[in-house]
């Protein structure tokens, strides 16, 4: 039964805490919960402060919830009456306002102005002020919360008052100034005031005789005396005047302004008066001062200058400078940018420094008086003497830092000196003072260095390697031994146990944390690599076919890497056959070519050992590329299939749509205009088939002297096409000119370029003197044999064209001893000797005839056996050319 009761109990309280979530929302968050004996809740506490309390009647009823919100809100005081002037005491009453927060708990107050705080007095009733009286309060709830301070300041007057403004003239006041009350004889009075922003003081007085007396800039100001009867008013007017004072270096006669210099303001006596100001870039302030004697001291480099006193005059502070040239040496060379710095003789720093120049000296100009002069040079510091430094002069100061040549020595082993390496120069303490070297071939770097400690870092193959502390100039050398031993570096592949030794392989090598120390080999023969190394640990990396295999970590051992490799079989086909000697190439799976080649063999396979991963490869083919993308595996043969595709493409050329062009050769390029080698003459059908690999072609035809080029055809898309090449019959005539215009039959016609290039074709002229070409639209022309002489056309196009012969007669006379000779044959030749084929027969007269192109010609009379020649004669046309062969 009391188990079901704790049950019915923690079901209403968990209902009760959703409704109280559900009804404030806002209490949500991180709480606390308090049960009493009976395990009933009585109190949420929630984080931010707020709470709910639960009452229970003797039924275990709730009949109370308290809702506690946290209240963050700090009260308002009010006080009754304000603060003011009065002539007559107050009461003061304060007043908390909480308004809907916790409640107002205390206020606190003083009444003799400082601040009050919780252990201040407690307001309980109201204040009676009888004096001037400064309140300050503030009030404090429930929940804690604390207003801020409040202050009213409550000025009472006896009915009678004095007040006083304090001017510098009638446009500017004098604030904060201290005043004091006398009585008309000089008495004072025990009052004292300060004048306000507005540069005025009030004295609560009873009736009589008064003056003031203002403390001002060291002097004080009197007014004048002033009966007061209920109140009165006194003007105090201090006169000033601006007063410029100039701060002047001087050196040699020669005054330059000083610019940021502090002035301070003194009375003639030496008392500070509290004004300083600094000057300008004209080396001057101004001060507005009453008139009255005064003095100021410029503060220079730690050093004082006062003027004379002064009343209401500008005044100069002139401070003579003299010259400090430092040269810094080490033994008896002059050092150059040394930086040297300037201080008192106390040894204080001025703020000044400077580097020194080519010739190791630095120039201060200084105000003349003592001083000591530092050089930091090689981690270092070096001092001058105190020194004195007279007006107008120049004072040569040295600061020897000592030293000189200091050589350090590095060997590998016993006399095998270690070139190359870096050398850094540290001071003891371990600072670097900007000073290295590298190890010649005799493994030393020289230093200059001052006197003092250092010691040496050589930085090599990745590790630091200190020598010992030398002092200078007690030692002047010292030697380091980092000793070396070789550790070889073996790289192999392996497929399945077979090993085989990389040569020509670069091996790089690291520090442990993968630094690479510019230190390379190329394997031998061997696959090996050796490296000369300290006893430090290292590791190696080979680069082998566009991949990085690593060493593990080594000190002072040898280590071998093994390439994990398999066989990638390339198999190139195209339509299912094998293609022999293609040439294919290896590329890294992004397309980098790493060098590897090699043609197929007649099963259409090339064998590549190759370290495993991904590659792609490539196979060249009929103009195109083919590629493979595979994975290889080690230990394996790894067949990679590459089909170029491809198929028959017929190729048909045709003079027009019915008419093939048979015997013409027709060849194939790529889509770039790349030759393939590929080549074939068209058959009776006018028709070349080619086995093509899939890809992008063009077919270029070279007939009568014109290549004509077919479209671009995409190979499967594409496995036939066509070239018609259009064609005219063209008609050649050949005629002979004079005696008259004559048709010249039987005379060899031959058909060119028009660069002179002979195609092949001629043909003999008709008894109408003519032929007839079946032609391209392209440019031709063609020549006429013709009695041993060559006559050409002009170019032609699609047009007929004619050989016109310019002819003239050649009459052939023979004589002997001058008499004609008739019945006699005469023959023609060319004029290099070669028959024509045309004789005639002398007439009576000895004469025969014959009708020749305007050439050069020789004729024989034969006389039984007996051969008489003619000189070569030119045969001029239209005319005849009497050619007389005479003999004894």
């Amino acid at each position: 039964m009391q188990k079901q009761l704790k049950q019915a109990y923690v079901i209403i309280i968990s209902f009760i805490i959703f409704l109280g979530i559900m009804i404030f929302p806002s209490y949500a968050g991180t709480a606390s919960y308090t049960y009493d004996n009976g395990n009933r809740l009585i109190c949420v506490d929630y984080d931010e402060g707020s709470k709910i309390e639960y009452i229970y009647d003797e039924s275990g009823n709730r009949t109370v919830k308290n809702i506690i919100a946290v209240d963050t809100i700090p009260p308002v005081t009010t006080a009754t009456p304000a603060g003011g002037t009065y002539n007559t005491a107050q009461t003061v009453t304060l007043t908390c306002n909480d308004g809907t927060g916790s409640g107002c708990n205390k206020i606190y107050y003083t009444t003799n102005g400082t601040t009050p705080t919780t252990s201040s007095p407690i307001y309980s009733a109201p204040i009676a002020i009888a004096v001037t009286t400064t309140l300050k309060y503030f009030a404090q709830d429930l929940a804690g919360n604390t207003e801020n301070v409040q202050s009213q300041t409550y000025t009472i007057t006896a009915g009678n008052s004095l007040q006083v403004a304090l001017l510098k003239d009638e446009q500017n006041i004098l604030a904060g100034v201290h005043l004091y009350l006398f009585s008309g004889a000089g008495s004072y009075l025990g009052q004292s005031k300060t004048t306000d922003t507005e540069g005025k003081a009030i004295f609560d007085v009873t009736p009589g005789t008064y003056k003031v007396r203002a403390d001002y800039l060291g002097y004080q100001f009197w007014s004048n005396s002033t009966e007061v009867v209920t109140t009165a008013n006194v003007d105090m007017m201090i006169p000033h005047h601006d007063v410029t004072i100039t701060i002047n270096s001087i050196y040699q006669g020669s005054s330059v302004p000083l610019a940021d210099i502090n002035v301070y303001l003194f009375t003639p006596a030496g008392s500070y008066l509290g004004l300083t100001q600094k000057t300008g870039t004209n080396g001057q302030v101004a001060f507005a001062l009453p008139d009255k004697d005064y003095k100021v001291r410029a503060d220079y480099l730690a050093q004082q200058y006062l003027s004379s006193v002064f009343n209401s005059q500008n005044t100069a502070i002139n401070i003579p400078l003299g010259d400090a040239e430092i040269t810094v040496t080490q033994g008896s060379q002059n050092l150059n940018a040394v930086n040297v710095y300037v201080f008192t003789s106390g040894g204080s720093y001025l703020g000044l420094h400077d580097a020194t120049d080519v010739s190791g000296k630095v120039t201060f100009r200084l105000p003349a008086g003592n001083y000591k002069f530092r050089a930091d040079y090689l981690g270092s510091q070096y001092w001058s003497t105190e020194e004195i430094i007279t007006a107008d002069q120049l004072k040569p100061i040295n600061i020897n830092t000592g030293g000189g040549l200091f050589t350090l020595t590095v060997f590998k082993g016993a006399s095998a000196p270690l070139t190359g390496a870096n050398c850094y120069v540290f001071t003891e303490a371990g600072s670097y003072i900007g000073l290295s070297g590298t190890t010649n071939s005799n493994g030393q770097t020289t230093f200059n260095l001052s006197n003092g400690s250092f010691k040496f870092r050589i930085d090599y193959l990745g590790y630091q390697h200190w020598t010992e502390v030398a002092a200078v100039p007690t030692i002047t050398s010292l030697t380091k031994t980092i000793l070396h031993q070789n550790a070889t570096l073996t790289v192999q592949g392996s497929v399945a146990g077979n090993l085989e030794l990389k040569h020509g392989i670069p091996v790089y090598l690291f520090t442990p944390a993968g630094s690479y120390l510019a230190s390379s080999k190329t394997t031998d023969v061997n696959g090996q690599a050796t490296f000369n190394l300290p006893e430090r640990a290292y590791k190696v990396r080979a680069d082998y076919l566009s991949r990085q295999f690593w060493s593990d970590a080594f000190t002072w051992s040898n280590k071998t890497i093994v390439i994990p490799e398999g066989i990638a079989r390339m198999h190139v086909t195209m339509a299912g056959q094998d293609l022999q000697n293609v040439p294919v190439y290896v590329f890294t799976a992004t397309g980098s070519y790493l060098n590897i080649t090699g043609n197929t063999d007649a099963s259409g396979n090339r064998d590549f050992r190759l370290p495993s991963g991904d590659y792609k490869f490539r196979a060249d083919y009929q103009g195109n590329q083919y590629w493979a993308t595979a994975s290889i595996s080690p230990d394996v043969i790894n067949m990679v299939e590459l089909s170029t595709g491809g198929s028959q493409f017929t190729l048909t050329v045709l003079k027009d749509v019915s008419d093939p062009l048979t015997g013409v050769n027709c060849y194939v390029f790529t889509e770039a205009g790349v030759y393939l080698g590929i080549t074939g003459a068209t058959d009776v059908s006018g028709q070349k088939t080619f086995n093509l690999a899939d890809g992008n072609y063009k077919f270029r035809i070279d007939y009568l002297g014109y290549q004509f080029w077919t479209d671009v055809f995409t190979v499967p898309a594409s496995l036939s096409g066509s070239l018609t090449i259009p064609h005219q019959d063209i008609t050649i005539t050949v005629e002979g000119i004079y005696p008259e215009t004559q048709y010249l039959a039987g005379v060899n016609v031959y058909l060119f370029t028009t660069a002179g290039s002979y195609l092949g074709k001629t043909q003999a002229t008709s008894s109408s003197g003519q032929v007839a070409f079946n032609l391209p639209d392209k440019s031709y022309k063609v020549r006429a044999d013709y009695l041993g002489n060559q006559f050409w056309s002009n170019e032609f196009q699609s047009t007929n064209a004619t050989v016109s012969i310019q002819r003239g007669i050649a009459q052939a006379i023979a004589k002997k001893t001058g008499n004609p000779m008739a019945g006699l044959k005469v023959y023609l030749f060319s004029a290099a000797g070669s028959y024509l084929g045309i004789n005639a027969t002398t007439n009576t007269e000895g004469k025969s005839e014959f009708i020749l192109p305007n050439r050069s010609y020789k004729f024989r009379v034969d006389e039984g056996s007996t051969q008489h020649w003619s000189p070569v004669t030119t045969i001029t046309e239209v005319q005849i050319n009497a050619v007389e062969v005479n003999w004894d």
